[in-house]
């Protein structure tokens, strides 16, 4: 029997078709953020981000006739 959508993604994510009483994943998917529950979703992105600095080197790919060039930088 088919699902509602609501229905097939909750048994995709838990991993388990009640109809079938087959499981196929060991453990559900849960995207659930960690954290103070009385902050929203972007304050604790900009807390686990702030002050995070990121850095790459100097890059040269080429493919056929097309070449990139990206100079070493950081954000």
């Amino acid at each position: 029997m088919p699902f509602s959508v609501r229905e097939g993604i909750n048994i995709f994510l838990a991993g388990f078709i009640p109809t079938e009483n087959m499981r196929f994943r060991d453990e559900g998917l849960d995207f659930k953020v960690a954290g103070d529950s009385k902050k929203d979703t972007e304050e604790l992105v900009n807390e686990a981000f702030s002050g995070a600095e990121y850095s790459y080197p100097e890059l040269t790919k080429t493919l056929g006739d097309f070449k990139v060039h990206v100079e070493a930088g950081k954000f």
